[in-house]
């Protein structure tokens, strides 16, 4: 799907596949979001997640603010929500609940690209 210049890509794996270091190719547990209703979205004010590698949870306001985004990326900034739950501030971090651990069987990979067409 494209939302606000990006074009959005959802793919299951079920092989192997390797990691990458770039923050708009994520992977996550599909059964984490499983039977779950995905939408992306501009943030809101309110909106909190809980950042991989973190204890607790933050404001996507704040989490924008430590990342030194500008005024108008922070304006255009999208996240993918899973029943209403924030699970990706795209391009930038994954909701800790659904990264890939020892039991992970399924595993959805979320690519984004910037649509270079306008």
């Amino acid at each position: 799907c494209n939302f606000y210049d990006y074009d959005y890509k959802i793919k299951v794996y079920s092989e192997t596949f390797s990691f990458s270091e770039d923050p708009n190719d994520e992977y996550i547990d599909l059964n984490k979001i499983k039977n779950k209703k995905l939408i992306l979205r501009l943030w809101k004010w309110g909106d909190r997640f809980k950042p991989l590698g973190m204890s607790g949870k933050q404001k996507i306001s704040d989490f924008l603010i430590n990342n030194k985004l500008d005024y108008f990326k922070k304006k255009y900034q999208t996240v993918l929500t899973a029943d209403d739950k924030i699970i990706w501030v795209c391009g930038y971090r994954i909701d800790d609940s659904v990264k890939i651990n020892s039991n992970t069987k399924n595993i959805i990979r979320i690519n984004r690209k910037f649509n270079k067409s306008f």
